[in-house]
């Protein structure tokens, strides 16, 4: 596995993401099939008056729905698949080409950089983990 293909410019991992979980995502349609051919909407309706938590069927099938479209099959270097993740017009993206390194953790100036540390990217484990990628 290439792993510096699934290494954003900032050191985040695409893997660690949850939009890129494709497990998930497949469990998540397997589940959504299932109980579509299960009558599950249905059965839902009809016992709903009985059983109260059956009557939020609809929300937790729209969240599963809506969850479905974080999938990312891309990576931080090729661009988001979904709307989330590395964005193409990212600071730090923009700042890594200016200075032709591979990533953030080439640079000197990393401990002080405003882009980087706006998000939250400043953590002890970060921090050691870009030393490390030098």
């Amino acid at each position: 596995m290439d792993n510096r293909k699934y290494t954003a410019y900032c050191g985040l991992y695409c893997r660690d993401c949850i939009p890129s979980n494709q497990r998930l995502f497949e469990l998540i349609e397997a589940l959504l099939r299932e109980s579509e051919d299960a009558g599950l909407a249905h059965y839902a309706t009809y016992k709903a008056n009985k059983i109260a938590f059956l009557n939020e069927f609809p929300v937790a099938e729209r969240f599963l729905q809506e969850v479905l479209k974080l999938r990312c099959s891309g990576s931080g270097l090729e661009g988001p698949e979904s709307e989330l993740g590395c964005m193409k017009d990212c600071a730090i993206r923009r700042c890594v080409a200016a200075r032709d390194l591979e990533g953030c953790w080439q640079c000197s100036l990393r401990s002080t950089c405003e882009p980087y540390s706006s998000r939250g990217l400043h953590s002890t484990a970060r921090t050691a983990l870009m030393g490390a990628m030098k």
